[in-house]
């Protein structure tokens, strides 16, 4: 729950802002892109600003298949060995990986939605 709360939190809130700011009509042409063009810069920015909680998720899940990983406390013990062993760039080992699965998904997942909710509104007054 703590980091994906923040994740969504970031992606909804980063996504309604580039919509409001840039998209305010929906009868503007290229729509779909910018939408897709949205969800991949929400998705880059919720996965990079919470990339850490979810390192320390699965290194507390891992401890015990690992026999030369630390023994960790809590969520905070974990992250202060990450950053005293290994430093701080170490918090973001790995996001390249998970950019890349994640933000097609998110474009999509944003486009298609948006897409959903004009196809909608049109029936609706018709």
């Amino acid at each position: 729950m703590v980091g994906i709360a923040p994740y969504i939190a970031i992606k909804m809130a980063t996504f309604d802002a580039l919509k409001t700011r840039y998209l305010p009509n929906k009868d503007v042409p290229h729509f779909d892109v910018m939408n897709l063009a949205f969800g991949a810069i929400a998705g880059v920015a919720s996965m990079t600003l919470t990339y850490p909680l979810d390192l320390v998720k699965r290194r507390m899940q891992l401890r015990g298949v690992n026999k030369h990983a630390h023994n960790y406390n809590s969520m905070f013990d974990c992250f202060q060995k990450i950053m005293r062993y290994e430093g701080p760039s170490s918090l973001f080992r790995g996001l390249t990986p998970c950019v890349l699965k994640m933000v097609p998904a998110t474009a999509i997942l944003f486009s298609v939605n948006e897409r959903l909710k004009k196809m909608l509104s049109h029936d609706n007054l018709d």
